[in-house]
């Protein structure tokens, strides 16, 4: 059985606009850009994959810098200036929807973030990626981050910038509870997905648990032009 891999890639990134989506983002000119090392890690962490790329701004840069493989798929979001999370997530869902039997589960991720390695991933459960966030006394915590709230190693809620457990801006899903969030028509077009998250936790029976990273090194996020160096 395979894992399908959606990543989105539709909006405009501070810093990327006269440049392109940040996916394409390279060291260099002789590096690989930033979504194909990415698609790299994926295969070695999931072995047999799917990715569907949910693109919008500079779809054709993204199309033009991947490979051309029968496992590459890519979804168009045209509406990406007005409509945020939650339509993307539609397009994805509608893909999916016909044949998610051909899939143990589903991993999303943001275009911008690397995970490198997930040491004891589970396939039949659903999880949320996470780290430890070290804030020394008196100084914020980074208004960029989500917080994740836990108990009894479950995900009770998903909110901003609260808690010491920092989402990594990835999931994963086992094929039941894809199919719940299929089911599950509440959310709206401009939602954010740990609003839809929450959501479909409190309207089922969904549990999330947290899959915590072992290492610094394991997750790599570019938030622009400026962090490219982080990109081998």
């Amino acid at each position: 059985m395979k894992i399908a891999c959606c990543i989105f890639s539709y909006s405009v990134t501070k810093g990327m606009k006269s440049i392109g989506p940040i996916g394409i983002l390279k060291k260099n000119n002789n590096a690989n850009a930033l979504l194909k090392q990415q698609i790299e890690y994926l295969k070695k962490i999931f072995k047999s994959i799917d990715v569907y790329v949910v693109t919008g701004f500079g779809s054709d840069k993204i199309i033009k810098e991947l490979p051309k493989k029968k496992n590459i798929h890519y979804i168009i979001n045209t509406e990406y200036e007005n409509k945020n999370y939650g339509y993307a997530l539609r397009l994805l869902l509608d893909q999916l929807k016909n044949n998610l039997d051909a899939y143990d589960g589903v991993f999303f991720l943001d275009s911008n973030v690397i995970i490198k390695s997930l040491y004891h991933k589970k396939i039949k459960k659903s999880w949320l990626v996470t780290r430890k966030n070290k804030v020394k006394k008196k100084t914020k915590v980074d208004k960029e981050y989500l917080g994740a709230n836990f108990q009894n190693d479950s995900l009770k809620y998903l909110f901003y910038n609260v808690g010491d457990t920092i989402w990594c801006k990835s999931f994963y899903l086992n094929k039941n509870d894809m199919q719940k969030l299929i089911m599950n028509n509440k959310f709206h077009d401009n939602m954010f997905i740990f609003e839809i998250l929450n959501q479909i936790i409190e309207d089922t029976d969904i549990t999330i648990y947290s899959h915590e990273l072992k290492s610094k090194n394991d997750y790599i996020e570019i938030s622009g032009p400026k962090d490219k160096n982080k990109i081998k």
